[in-house]
């Protein structure tokens, strides 16, 4: 389940099959949007349109963004003075309730 707010602010849970998940999976900011859909092809056997239609539809849902900037909650470790911090969040991190 991947959330997303709606434009009233209201939070929206998606939930995806495992095809899906695999696709999310490869939206880590380092593929192409044609990259993704070929190595969806690739490891799916499906075509590359198929993952490139779904990527689009993640973004239009305002599920994955393109660009931007992840604002930490206040607790988040603050980065040395003229240092910079990101954290690396993996799609098959564990889940903390």
């Amino acid at each position: 389940l991947v959330w997303s707010s709606g434009s009233a602010g209201e939070f929206k849970g998606y939930r995806m099959n495992a095809a899906g998940r695999s696709l999310w999976r490869l939206c880590d900011g380092s593929r192409s949007l044609k990259a993704i859909g070929a190595e969806h092809a690739r490891s799916s056997g499906r075509p590359a349109p198929e993952g490139e239609a779904f990527v689009k539809g993640l973004l239009e849902l305002g599920v994955i963004v393109a660009g931007g900037w992840i604002v930490p909650d206040p607790a988040f470790p603050r980065p040395p003075a003229g240092g910079c911090y990101h954290r690396r969040i993996e799609p098959d991190d564990p889940v903390s309730s």
